[in-house]
């Protein structure tokens, strides 16, 4: 499956406008815990991004205390600075980065905050990619290695126009060595950061499938302004035709 996006602009399956402005209408009228108290976001004391178990829920506290209870157990976890979140905003941000449940600490006890793609503001989502990509470097598990099967991917590519069109995939090399690497991306924000510097390449947007065939034994890199993620070749799972 291939699908060409213009310059990092990709919209598909938004929710129709009268549903979206009910919704609107209804959270407007409810305040909750995120919306009213300032909030302390547990964070990835290595990527600074907030912090996903395997359940793929960020927690808040809206307190200091028992964050820093919080950050005792979880090892490799920190806080950011405590700050005023709107819901709407916060579940966009997350769910971009693949969460789907907030848990809030209060009162003693969690409110569980459950995110739903279909209320979202009108954006790009790659949730599963990006949950995938977080669990993976997190975990090391394989399991989460075979869930690539099952993503989509964003990949930069130029066209050359003509009798014979060609696509070229954009490569990164490994310093002091000829390998090279085939870049991919999981939403357009990390797209966008790269492309600052690297101007001119379009988007292909493609299933496992598709994107195995493209990579010719080269192995592959998610992200590199970003969220990275280096994945050696072998590593990969083989997809159906391949196993044959």
């Amino acid at each position: 499956m291939y699908e060409l996006t213009h310059k990092g602009h990709f919209y598909k399956n938004f929710l129709p406008n009268h549903t979206y402005l009910i919704w609107k209408e209804i959270s407007m009228k409810r305040r909750t815990a995120i919306d009213l108290n300032q909030m302390y976001m547990i964070c990835d004391e290595k990527t600074g991004l907030p912090y996903m178990d395997e359940e793929r829920c960020a927690y808040l506290f809206p307190d200091e205390m028992t964050a820093d209870s919080f950050i005792e157990i979880h090892k490799e976890t920190k806080k950011a600075s405590a700050q005023f979140y709107t819901e709407e905003k916060l579940n966009a941000k997350l769910y971009k980065l693949g969460f789907i449940n907030v848990a809030v600490y209060k009162d003693g006890d969690w409110e569980n905050h459950p995110i739903y793609k279909e209320v979202l503001p009108l954006d790009y989502y790659n949730n599963l990619l990006a949950a995938t990509i977080t669990l993976i470097k997190k975990t090391k598990k394989k399991k989460y290695i075979r869930e690539l099967k099952h993503c989509e991917f964003l990949v930069p590519v130029k066209i050359k126009n003509g009798d014979s069109p060609e696509i070229f995939y954009a490569t990164a090399e490994i310093k002091n060595s000829d390998e090279k690497m085939q870049v991919v991306f999981s939403d357009i924000d990390e797209f966008n950061a790269w492309s600052e510097s690297m101007p001119d390449w379009e988007l292909l947007k493609m299933n496992y499938i598709s994107l195995r065939q493209t990579l010719h034994k080269r192995d592959l890199l998610f992200n590199p302004k970003g969220n990275i993620l280096l994945l050696k070749n072998h590593l990969l799972p083989a997809t159906e035709k391949e196993e044959e």
